[in-house]
């Protein structure tokens, strides 16, 4: 029998020291070849894999679409499906940011050569960041599921695949009244600073929503908005302090937001320079700690579980009932410290300029 030939056979060692072979037409992406090296299954999924490169390479120079079979073909057919148009905007464009990784490396890989193993193996690459780790597998199963409901392939191999564990925490900390003074002071009435911090604080909006929030959203004293993560239209009455941000520094432009130049700001922008205000203000919090606190002063204020659902835009009960069951606590602990004879609250420690200081005076 003919010696087979290995030119595009590449071996590499993984960072815990394990020899993996790849197939690689030139410069192109390589694809991961899992069968046992020196077994005639071996040399089927090379030249398999080789075959469909070549290919690919060859299309690619034709400026031709992409081959049909491979993983960029199939990300292709997703994105046209009628499963693809019911995503959410921000969860279209989170996905093909992870594709555009994913397709870095292995665009013209055959679909016939994925399989569960080569799923896990780029969720664990991305563990570091749990969310991350998932947000990569909800992607790669939106796909596949499609797929196979579809009839386009028959093995979807994701089916199996855990999630990335996530650390255990309370998530995005909420902003302290500690906190809200310490950017007041740093930030007052007619910057548009303060018109950012408003619109989080006493509209409770998203990153997302915050970003695109515009004039035309504003009418006879209610927002009206549609959310970009759920498509849920949020009725929000406007504070009389986001008015007040508001009419002390009017936008020039459209967006309610908006940079020195009179421009709107993508929401991840958004996000850092709301990350980076609150650090000149020395508030280590997060945007999304402003929503909370948000939230839990509504909730404190009575507001049902159905009540939050509609200003946040929640769709899951269990969100609002974090918030209603947080402030019922705090209610009943300070009815029960009545009945025990406290019936004031003493700060154990003085303040200095809104901050609270220890014994030692810092």
């Amino acid at each position: 029998m003919r010696r087979p030939s290995w030119i595009g056979l590449e071996r590499r060692v993984s960072r815990h020291g394990k020899v993996c072979w790849y197939a690689r037409v030139g410069k192109g992406a390589r694809v991961r070849l899992h069968a046992e090296r020196g077994t005639p299954e071996f040399r089927v999924e090379f030249e398999q894999a080789i075959a469909v490169l070549s290919k690919s390479a060859r299309t690619a120079r034709a400026g031709k679409d992409t081959p049909p079979g491979t993983v960029a073909w199939l990300w292709e057919q997703y994105q046209r499906s009628a499963a693809w148009k019911t995503l959410s905007p921000a969860t279209r464009r989170q996905r093909e940011n992870i594709m555009a990784g994913v397709l870095k490396e292995g665009s013209g890989a055959p679909l016939s050569v994925v399989t569960k193993k080569m799923v896990i193996e780029g969720r664990q690459r991305r563990e570091h960041t749990p969310s991350q780790a998932n947000n990569y597998l909800n992607t790669l199963r939106g796909m596949f599921g499609w797929a196979v409901d579809d009839e386009i392939i028959k093995f979807d191999p994701t089916v199996g695949v855990k999630n990335a564990k996530r650390p255990k925490s309370d998530g995005f900390p909420p902003w302290d009244d500690d906190d809200l003074r310490l950017f007041e002071a740093k930030y007052p009435l007619g910057t548009r600073e303060r018109v950012a911090y408003a619109v989080f604080l006493f509209a409770g909006l998203r990153r997302g929503d915050a970003a695109s929030l515009c004039r035309q959203h504003i009418r006879k004293g209610v927002i009206t908005l549609k959310t970009e993560k759920t498509g849920t239209l949020l009725t929000v009455p406007v504070h009389p302090e986001l008015v007040r941000a508001i009419n002390a520094c009017p936008p020039k432009g459209l967006y309610i937001i908006e940079s020195a130049f009179g421009r709107g700001y993508a929401k991840e922008a958004l996000g850092n320079r709301m990350h980076d205000l609150a650090r000149a203000a020395g508030v280590r919090k997060s945007a999304h700690g402003l929503r909370k606190a948000a939230a839990s002063r509504v909730a404190e204020a009575g507001a049902s579980e159905a009540q939050l659902m509609a200003l946040f835009g929640w769709t899951d009960p269990a969100m609002a009932r974090l918030y209603t069951r947080a402030a019922n606590a705090k209610k009943l602990a300070l009815q029960a410290a009545k009945m025990d004879g406290v019936s004031e609250v003493v700060d154990l420690f003085p303040t200095q300029d809104g901050v609270g200081v220890d014994e030692n005076g810092s």
